[in-house]
């Protein structure tokens, strides 16, 4: 059998270090797996309240607000009639003769039309405070309740501007006839009739293939139209004879020469002729509405003297 060498001395220590070493290295590794690690702080939520508390912090934008007013709108109608109007909207029959009284001498309310919007607003109290009178789209009148319990007149205008438009076309039967197919109103038509009357017969003179072109400009309030038009220019080809007529700044239309295409009096002293069936009263009553109606000038005058002789006018 083989013999065994016995440890030397060194052996014997180096081991017995060895053994101090493990033993060491276990205890502390058992400490270690028994120490806590401590708990972080936490902290509370905060809620609300209450549901009061909540709303304290909400936008005032979007709190209700009761309305202390309220508006009934209303579009004329035919046979419609300012006194049925109120009637139906519950507004008193002695707030509208204070209106009428406010409109006389603006006579807004006088040419009420189908299709004209007005507007009745009352207060928190349910009483008639005001009348809105929608013209177009740039203007509305406005009959405000005053503190001494009357109405008084307003009037409002937006901002306007022109836009202008050619309408061409040709004679084929008819210059009315051709006119609207050329894209004219009736009203349009009619002013160019009347700046050219004199100049021509439009029943007579006009051929098949005469040329004629319009210049409208329109009304316009922003990007919305005002329903008002007016004739610009005119230009009218008969044959080898041209007919024009311009507006000008002052408002009047002349031809190409400068010189007005319009007599220097009318024939009638309302804007379209009427029948005359009596006298002039310049007192004369609508036989509805009960007042006068407006006439106007005959022609482009001013009073430069008047006494014990003959007035002096000037043309």
């Amino acid at each position: 059998m083989a013999e065994h060498q016995a440890f030397t001395p060194t052996h014997k220590t180096l081991l017995g270090i060895t053994v101090v070493l493990v033993l060491v290295a276990s205890f502390w590794s058992t400490q270690s797996s028994s120490a806590k690690i401590p708990a972080l702080p936490i902290e509370p939520l905060v809620t609300p309240t209450s549901a009061a508390a909540s709303t304290e912090t909400l936008p005032d934008a979007i709190a209700e607000s009761r309305p202390d007013t309220r508006t009934q709108h209303h579009e004329v109608q035919s046979g419609d009639t300012l006194s049925s109007i109120f009637s139906s909207a519950g507004a008193p029959g002695s707030d509208l003769n204070k209106i009428l009284e406010a409109d006389v001498e603006y006579l807004a309310l006088e040419t009420l039309q189908p299709g004209t919007q007005l507007r009745l607003t009352f207060d928190d109290q349910d009483r008639f405070t005001e009348l809105a009178l929608v013209l177009d789209s740039a203007r509305t009148v406005f009959y405000t309740r005053t503190d001494d319990d009357q109405f008084e007149y307003r009037r409002m205008e937006a901002d306007t501007h022109w836009v202008s438009e050619v309408l061409r076309g040709s004679i084929e039967g008819s210059f009315y006839v051709s006119a609207v197919k050329a894209g004219l109103t009736a009203h349009q038509i009619a002013s160019v009739n009347q700046l050219l009357e004199h100049r021509l017969n439009f029943r007579r003179d006009l051929r098949a293939g005469d040329q004629f072109a319009v210049i409208i400009s329109h009304e316009m309030a922003d990007d919305q139209s005002t329903g008002k038009t007016r004739v610009e220019a005119v230009s009218l080809k008969r044959g080898s004879r041209t007919h024009t007529a311009f507006r000008f700044e002052d408002g009047n239309y002349y031809d190409q020469n400068g010189k007005s295409v319009l007599p220097a009096f009318r024939r009638w002293p309302t804007q379209t002729p009427y029948r005359v069936s009596s006298h002039f009263n310049p007192n004369r009553k609508h036989p509805v509405t009960k007042r006068i109606a407006p006439v106007v000038c005959q022609g482009s005058w001013n009073l430069i003297h008047f006494g014990s002789n003959k007035p002096r006018i000037a043309l």
